[in-house]
């Protein structure tokens, strides 16, 4: 009988033949050589027949897997956690997808991008706004450069019923005015005309000195000039048709040009 240490068989040989004591046990592996106590990896047990002539299989033994990003485990037990790892599966970051420098400048913001399910690399950045060109008249840095509507020239045009020169609560905006952008030498620069809600603008206008004119739509002619606070009143002389002469600086802006025009025939 294995593993009594008496020579049952009459041999002359103790045990012979046998291999361990029925019921034994004993450690193994079943991994790579040399992963065997490494990171998670963890010998097995194997048990010992009950004639003693060999063990069972090895049970229980832990073998290396690939590693599972973000788990901070030695899981393929090559004595390193999450080599080759970028991020943690579902984790997500903050991301940007414009010029440097602009992220968190006027209208422009961050964005999100989220890990993907092998932990190797980062999605697509979502929800990202970047800059664009600038919107004349919503006082929003579109271009985020730290300026609002800068290179925009130009306000409203509207209808002076009461014909005091200034613009009062319910007076429209009138459309089909026509602007003419001048150097101060008169060379036109541009020509726009105020939309249907009386407004207009010229756009990306350098730095330098201008004045405007305005053509009168059909049946109108223009209110008096300067009576009141400059953002409500009319800025064109009645005899020239144009604005005094001013400066546009780099990155300025000026959307105090109005014009006020009044019926040629009685309201």
């Amino acid at each position: 009988m294995c593993g009594d240490g008496v020579d049952n068989d009459c041999d002359g040989v103790a045990d012979d033949g046998c291999v361990c004591a029925a019921g034994s046990t004993a450690s193994c592996y079943t991994g790579p050589a040399g992963t065997a106590g490494v990171g998670t990896c963890s010998a097995g047990t194997q048990t010992c027949n009950a004639t003693g002539t060999g063990y069972g299989a090895c049970a229980g033994s832990v073998e290396p897997t690939a590693d599972v990003c973000g788990d901070g485990l030695d899981t393929d037990c090559d004595g390193f956690a999450d080599e080759g790892c970028v991020c943690s599966p579902g984790a997500a970051t903050s991301c940007y997808t414009g010029p440097v420098g602009t992220a968190g400048v006027g209208a422009c913001s961050a964005g999100a991008q989220v890990c993907n399910a092998s932990g190797t690399d980062f999605g697509a950045c979502s929800g990202s706004i970047t800059p664009v060109g600038e919107v004349c008249g919503d006082n929003i840095d579109n271009d985020c450069d730290g300026f609002t509507d800068e290179g925009c020239l130009g306000d409203r045009a509207w209808n002076d019923r009461n014909r005091n020169g200034v613009q009062d609560a319910g007076e429209l905006g009138l459309s089909g005015a026509t602007f003419l952008l001048r150097t101060m030498s008169g060379a036109l620069v541009a020509v726009v005309a105020s939309n249907a809600a009386g407004v207009y603008y010229f756009q990306n206008i350098p730095a330098g000195t201008y004045y405007v004119e305005v053509i009168a739509p059909a049946g109108f002619t223009l209110t008096t000039m300067d009576v009141g606070g400059d953002t409500l009143d009319s800025d064109f002389d009645i005899d020239g048709a144009a604005t005094a002469i001013f400066a546009v600086a780099t990155n300025g802006t000026n959307f105090s040009i109005d014009a006020g025009f009044v019926s040629v025939i009685s309201p």
